[in-house]
């Protein structure tokens, strides 16, 4: 089973590049989303799915879902995924993982089952998990049968800030919560340093480095040793059920934008704020100081 896994901060741009690698010419690709929400977004909100469908409705996941206790496993991932208590289940995981499929065994049952259903269901596509979040990156990493190449996306810590500090719609009648600048951009820091880390002991895994700023430049992306050339007239695939994300405002572009709004707009003490901070990881990542 092979798996692309889009790591990343929200309102970098991975629903962008999730759709990407699937307007691809001979595309082998489905995409399941922010999988590591999907107990929350389907099962409890009902969140419609790319095509339209809602998720409960959707005979994709029903199928997907048939005869698995999704109830039991959502409870263990609720407890798993607690950030208190990640860092302590990370050390166990790499120290003894049998320790942690003892403690959670529906979770990882149910989670591994899904994945193998996902993949005959589509044809032996390539599953391209978009959860960013590097706590599933982690719970991927101990599957052995799993064969992952991680795709780290990075944007400007100041554009993420400033998105995030604006008002944007989630669904109907329904905004995203905002947040300060300052909790961003921690929450920044803390995703790309625990995917950095996780990477770095997964060091036999394929890692590469993609900037939301380079979108306009991308034309080829390679993937298990075989390269794709982008095609953004590519029609949408025939698996469209991926949840999360943003897909429905993306799936039919034909071209790419980078918003660069935040150099213009963002209020100088908030620019001076997140540079002050985040300015040893900007020069890590490479990206100038000033706006």
């Amino acid at each position: 089973m092979k798996i692309i896994f889009i790591a990343s901060y929200p309102r970098s741009g991975s629903t962008i590049l999730d759709v990407i690698i699937r307007k691809t010419k001979n595309s082998n690709f489905i995409s399941i989303g922010e999988f590591f929400y999907i107990f929350e977004k389907g099962f409890i909100n009902n969140e419609k799915c790319a095509d339209g469908v809602k998720f409960l409705e959707h005979p994709f996941w029903q199928k997907i879902f048939h005869g698995l206790n999704h109830n039991k496993a959502s409870r263990e991932l609720s407890f798993l995924k607690n950030p208190f208590f990640f860092p302590f289940f990370l050390l166990m995981g790499y120290l003894n993982k049998n320790i942690l499929f003892k403690i959670f065994p529906n979770f990882f049952n149910v989670f591994y089952e899904i994945l193998l259903r996902v993949c005959r269901e589509s044809g032996n596509k390539i599953i391209i998990d978009a959860s960013k979040d590097p706590r599933q990156l982690f719970i991927l990493s101990l599957f052995s049968q799993i064969n992952i190449e991680i795709i780290h996306l990075v944007r400007d810590v100041r554009a993420t800030s400033f998105s995030w500090k604006r008002k944007k719609v989630y669904k109907e009648n329904t905004y995203f919560k905002r947040k300060s600048v300052l909790r961003s951009s921690l929450r920044w820091l803390n995703d790309h340093l625990w995917t950095l880390f996780i990477s770095k002991i997964n060091y036999k895994t394929s890692y590469k480095r993609f900037f939301y700023e380079q979108f306009e430049s991308l034309e080829t992306l390679k993937f298990f040793g075989k390269t794709y050339l982008i095609d953004l007239n590519h029609k949408k695939t025939s698996f469209n059920v991926e949840i999360g994300g943003n897909v429905n405002k993306f799936v039919n572009f034909k071209s790419i934008t980078i918003d660069n709004d935040w150099k213009k707009n963002m209020k100088f003490i908030d620019y001076i704020l997140v540079t002050s901070l985040m300015w040893p990881m900007l020069i890590f990542f490479k990206y100038k100081i000033t706006r």
